[in-house]
């Protein structure tokens, strides 16, 4: 995972300012207002306690009433998925130190940091959001899918807002895949199975 990480940081990196500026320039213009508002909400409630909790207990009640297996298996994935990838993210962004793009310091890796504004790479709400997306995406994709988008509009909501580059993104991503795939092939497996 980490090689993944560090082939993902140096693909991606020299494209985060371009990428970031363009996304800038259309914030400024006054019909734009809405798409960072939007952002705003999504990065706000994009956050673990809000979205994958929602979703857990979403999918969670539905199996309840329908009294369905695979239903409360494939929310008790997505809440994993969020779980672990949420969890790999925090400590390797503490240990990273890379500054957020609104800082006004040298984009770079500074080492293990306390302050949020050093915590970029990766994006938490990314990994969290995308780590309950993807089993469900492997496992059951007409479910999974809706679930992606949301996670993609996190994402996007993250660059917009002007708290992670692309790189910290694409590297969240990866958190989630390396947690998230194993976890839809196991339930895939049981739906198989039994």
């Amino acid at each position: 995972m980490v090689v993944s990480l560090g082939l993902v940081a140096w693909l991606v990196w020299p494209y985060d300012w371009h990428w970031l500026r363009e996304m800038d320039a259309g914030q400024r213009l006054p019909r734009d207002r809405p798409w960072y508002e939007l952002a705003g909400w999504l990065g706000k409630y994009g956050d673990f306690a809000y979205w994958n909790l929602l979703l857990f207990f979403g999918i969670g009640g539905v199996a309840r009433i329908r009294r369905c297996g695979a239903l409360r298996r494939l929310a008790l994935a997505s809440l994993l998925g969020a779980v672990f990838s949420g969890l790999a993210v925090n400590v390797l962004r503490f240990s990273t130190g890379r500054p957020r793009p609104f800082v006004q310091v040298a984009d770079g890796f500074y080492g293990p940091r306390l302050e949020g504004k050093y915590h970029a790479f990766p994006s938490g709400h990314t990994a969290t959001a995308s780590g309950a997306a993807v089993p469900l995406l492997v496992a059951c994709p007409v479910v999974g899918l809706p679930v992606a988008v949301v996670a993609g509009s996190v994402a996007w909501a993250r660059m917009r807002a002007n708290m992670h580059h692309p790189s910290d993104i694409a590297a969240s991503v990866i958190v989630a895949c390396v947690f998230g795939i194993p976890l839809g092939l196991k339930l895939r497996r049981w739906r198989k199975t039994g």
